[in-house]
């Protein structure tokens, strides 16, 4: 028998010692102090030191010591289980049903005296609410554990056979949310004026005879006006890409519009 520390239940202490003591034949007139002695001895370490500092001649019977025993180590009792415990068991978010129906039922084997329909009714409040297997025992309800059971085997071969699925598909979209889906609708130039997109769709509605109106300068809010631009672009010098100049004769221009970045007649900058 192991020795008491002061921290397991002391009722079966007391048990064990009493099965274990009353065994050996003592006399009569011997039994109180024999039991009072042997129980003493099977204790150690806080339980030892508790029960040196009783006053001497202070018990006098070993029903006196035990209940003395009792009230000084009832903080380490382990309390009987009771139905309502399972309330406590509840789903967690990633906890799979198969995981859960386990330990829901590891839980209710260790209650002594079991009430079904608490059993039941805590089983149900413990799923998750957004599950299919909770919306289908709200529409039929069971009043065996055993009958819940057997239905959730069939939930739980249909959530794992999802978990297989989506292992097998790995690159589905619809599994990736943070997957960038390219709109079918044209973007507006404004958004990447310079894209090359936008340049063949220029070329394409050329082709087909459609009108395509190019932006204004305005709507790609330049912090200046056209004359500062061009002012500042002049002190890059080699740096900016300059346009070559064109060779072909210039009689044919229209000699009252200039274009300071070309820097030839025929149209506005």
């Amino acid at each position: 028998m192991q020795p008491y520390d002061g921290t397991t239940d002391p009722k079966e202490h007391v048990t064990q010692c009493r099965e274990r003591i009353e065994i050996i034949p003592i006399l009569v007139h011997l039994k109180e102090a024999c039991l009072c002695k042997g129980f003493g001895s099977t204790f150690t370490g806080s339980a030892l030191k508790w029960l040196l500092k009783v006053p001497p001649y202070f018990i006098t019977s070993f029903s006196h010591l035990v209940n003395i025993f009792n009230n000084q180590f009832s903080c380490s009792r382990t309390f009987e289980k009771i139905t309502s415990d399972l309330y406590r068991v509840v789903q967690d978010p990633n906890e799979r049903l198969r995981d859960f129906v386990n330990r829901f039922g590891r839980e209710a084997l260790s209650i002594p005296s079991i009430d079904i329909v608490t059993a039941v009714d805590a089983f149900n409040m413990g799923l998750k609410k957004d599950s299919s297997f909770y919306e289908d025992l709200l529409m039929t309800s069971c009043k065996r554990l055993d009958k819940v059971r057997c239905r959730a085997l069939r939930f739980i071969g249909l959530e794992e056979d999802k978990e297989s699925q989506k292992r097998s598909n790995p690159s589905s979209q619809y599994e990736n949310p943070n997957k960038k889906v390219e709109s079918l609708a044209p973007r507006s130039y404004k958004s990447n004026p310079y894209s090359k997109s936008d340049h063949h769709r220029v070329n394409a509605l050329e082709d087909e005879g459609e009108e395509y109106e190019l932006p204004k300068i305005t709507d790609y809010y330049f912090p200046m006006d056209v004359s500062g631009l061009i002012h500042a672009m002049q002190d890059l010098v080699d740096k900016a890409r300059w346009p070559k100049k064109d060779n072909k004769s210039t009689s044919w221009k229209d000699k009252s519009k200039w274009c300071a970045y070309h820097e030839d007649f025929g149209h506005m900058t």
